[in-house]
């Protein structure tokens, strides 16, 4: 897969247990005509072993593109038993 097809999400979305810079797979760019016809992308957000846990569409400026000296973190989807 080519590495500019992996982003990290420039925003967090809680309500959809997202997180600013949760890594990403850019599919289809369209226009969304809510928007102004302003460009938007579709973005898969996956987990650390690839598998795809949502899937979004956003504008170009909620995505930026992955960097050599930056490091993946982990969290966990499901919060801990109290």
């Amino acid at each position: 897969m080519p590495r500019s097809s992996r982003v990290a999400l420039t925003v967090g979305l809680p309500a959809e247990g997202i997180r600013r810079s949760d890594g990403a797979t850019v599919g289809e760019h369209h226009a969304v005509p809510d928007a102004g016809s302003a460009l938007s992308y579709s973005v898969e957000v996956f987990n650390h072993i690839g598998e795809t846990f949502a899937g979004l569409t956003l504008p170009r400026s909620q995505r930026e593109s992955l960097r050599r000296e930056e490091v993946l973190s982990a969290w966990s989807l499901v919060s801990p038993a109290a």
